[in-house]
């Protein structure tokens, strides 16, 4: 990936201001059984991604993932899911998830700031960009900008 774009999605992770696309509130209901809520919130993210819904598809990829985080054994939960539902490709569709959920954990509103990350550009992202975008983030979400 060349220097300029990995610059770019970092700029998205600094934008502030207005959203670009209605803000939903969270997908899924604690009352609800957790393969319930999995079943709604992935069947969402496969729809805007299908869609070609950018910012969309990386916000259900977040909710998704923090399902998957909620679990006792998070990654044996996923898998006993996919065989339920029969989801081809499992991995591609996981690493994609947790990369978008991990990068926006401190912050899953800045998802509806960004300009040009995608969940595709985080899910073919080589490992080193993708852990220098995170280490980025999560260096200037610790900045207190009131102490400069």
């Amino acid at each position: 990936m060349e220097r300029n774009n990995l610059d770019k999605y970092k700029q998205d992770l600094l934008t502030v201001g207005s959203y670009t696309v209605q803000q939903i509130p969270c997908p899924y209901n604690l009352i609800d059984t957790w393969e319930t809520s999995m079943d709604n919130v992935y069947t969402k993210f496969k729809e805007k991604a299908r869609q070609r819904h950018r910012i969309m598809t990386m916000v259900y990829a977040y909710y998704v993932g923090e399902l998957i985080h909620l679990s006792v054994t998070p990654r044996d939960k996923w898998l006993e899911f996919v065989n339920m539902k029969n989801i081809q490709r499992e991995y591609h569709f996981y690493l994609g998830i947790i990369r978008v959920y991990n990068l926006f954990k401190p912050n899953v509103e800045q998802i509806y700031r960004t300009s040009h990350l995608s969940y595709r550009i985080l899910l073919d992202m080589k490992s080193r960009e993708y852990k220098e975008l995170v280490n980025y983030y999560r260096t200037i979400d610790n900045l207190n900008f009131d102490e400069l």
